[in-house]
């Protein structure tokens, strides 16, 4: 199994971004339904934590340990005011956001259990002027079991075409929610759906960026020198002189080659697209560990969190 992706399924009558991972399913409409397929059934347990000094056992106050039903994994440690939000509930909740029509895409557990996430498409869809991708919008909503990720829902708009999200684009408009365990999920969901704005807000908003970018032209040497910004050289690849690091050099790449961005290459939506296809479908690192492209992929377009979602950030405020 995958370093991030433990299960999963998706849709396969839509095609989701990370459609190379997990078990490929047709006609899933409810929560229930996907939560089987997806591997999810199962629920949180809290156990005491217990140490031993010469014969004597024990336990540690204010402290508990996360379990899973079905196998027993420890999936945190937490305080004892900590309260588990269980996966039929976030998927619950998820369902309340949408109200009517929600249709559940893909969801799965990442990172052995620790975090679990499902994701629904919006019925808004988004048009860009000058872009013929089509875009469409996706509730993600992620929860954590290891007392580090809070639940948190957002807005995550994804460009078929290409297939890479671009959350970054949308820095002023009001994306996502997050709540932690210490609170009552039932009386959260009508704060959640101010806060998310769902949908007309974000799509406006990033339909308006999006198609500002498009009719923005770029010089190439602007190009290559925003691109060289966002991936700088490493310090071997400095002592061996290169002209510009690797990962440069493969968004580079997919900017003039990708035929998905023909008509953009010059504009600086081009541009950011090519560096979020490249961060959506490379190689991420965490604490060491190389992950498989696809499961930094699935990890980057699900969560939109880390390395990813950083340099996209940046990369907006690189070319605004």
């Amino acid at each position: 199994m995958a370093h991030e992706v433990e299960t999963m399924a998706y849709n396969k009558e839509r095609g989701m971004p990370w459609h190379g991972l997990g078990v490929a399913t047709s006609g899933l409409t409810t929560s229930a339904e996907m939560i089987v397929a997806a591997g999810l059934d199962w629920r949180v347990q809290q156990q005491p934590i217990f140490t031993t000094l010469g014969e004597k056992t024990i336990a540690i106050e204010g402290k508990r340990a996360n379990v899973r039903s079905t196998d027993g994994a420890v999936l945190g440690v937490v305080g004892d005011r900590y309260t588990p939000i269980q996966n039929d509930e976030m998927m619950s909740f998820a369902d309340a956001l949408l109200d009517e029509g929600a249709r559940y895409e893909t969801a799965g557990s990442l990172k052995g259990g620790q975090v679990i996430f499902a994701a629904l498409e919006i019925p808004e869809k988004i048009s860009i002027k000058g872009d013929n991708g089509d875009t469409t919008t996706y509730l993600v909503i992620a929860n954590g079991h290891n007392g580090l990720f809070p639940l948190k829902a957002m807005i995550t708009p994804v460009r078929v075409v290409c297939q890479n999200t671009l959350n970054a684009a949308l820095g002023k408009a009001k994306m996502s929610f997050t709540l932690r365990h210490t609170a009552k999920i039932e009386e959260k969901v009508a704060e959640a759906k101010r806060a998310l704005g769902l949908a007309s807000a974000a799509v406006d908003e990033f339909s308006r960026i999006g198609s500002q970018m498009v009719g923005e032209k770029i010089e190439r040497s602007e190009a290559f020198r925003i691109i060289s910004r966002i991936f700088p050289l490493s310090e071997s690849e400095k002592r061996d002189k290169e002209v510009m690091s690797e990962r440069a050099k493969a968004t580079f790449a997919i900017l003039n080659n990708a035929e998905n961005l023909d008509g953009l290459r010059d504009t600086k939506w081009g541009v950011y697209n090519a560096i979020a296809e490249y961060l959506d479908h490379g190689v991420s690192y965490r604490g060491g560990v190389r992950s498989t492209a696809l499961d930094a992929r699935a990890s980057s377009v699900m969560l939109d969190t880390g390395f990813a979602a950083k340099t996209k950030r940046e990369a907006i405020l690189a070319l605004a």
